[in-house]
């Protein structure tokens, strides 16, 4: 999965997305799943929440890859997931899937399925100047 051309998304409106809307110029984006939070001071910042879907390298599935916060969590798909197979590695794990459908719903449902899935690092999105 390539992870320099991404479109940002935040977690409400992954539900919306289609796979129409990451394809730009005939080449698949992948997406990144983000968040904002308003801190006391009102001021707002944005975190990529290192979650991402996109498609596989080969191109004939998609992939979902969620990165852990220590080498030693243990991220295992559920039946309902219908993950074709995973990898995992100390940095993250990559589930893969035949349809986008099935990763869409897998990133859409992660924090309700999976609460293991919640302590990952996030990154800050730094705005453009």
């Amino acid at each position: 999965m390539q992870l320099e051309k991404k479109v940002y998304c935040h977690w409400d409106l992954v539900r919306f997305i289609t796979e129409k809307h990451l394809i730009k110029d005939g080449l698949f984006r992948t997406m990144s799943v983000t968040h904002t939070i308003q801190k006391k001071n009102k001021e707002t910042v944005s975190y990529e929440m290192m979650i991402f879907l996109g498609k596989s390298d080969s191109g004939n599935e998609y992939e979902v890859r969620v990165y852990k916060s220590k080498p030693d969590d243990k991220y295992v798909p559920k039946r309902q997931d219908k993950v074709k197979r995973y990898e995992e590695n100390d940095e993250f794990a990559t589930f893969y899937f035949t349809d986008f459908e099935k990763a869409h719903d897998f990133v859409d449902y992660l924090g309700y399925r999976h609460p293991e899935y919640k302590a990952r690092p996030m990154e800050v999105i730094e705005p453009k100047k």
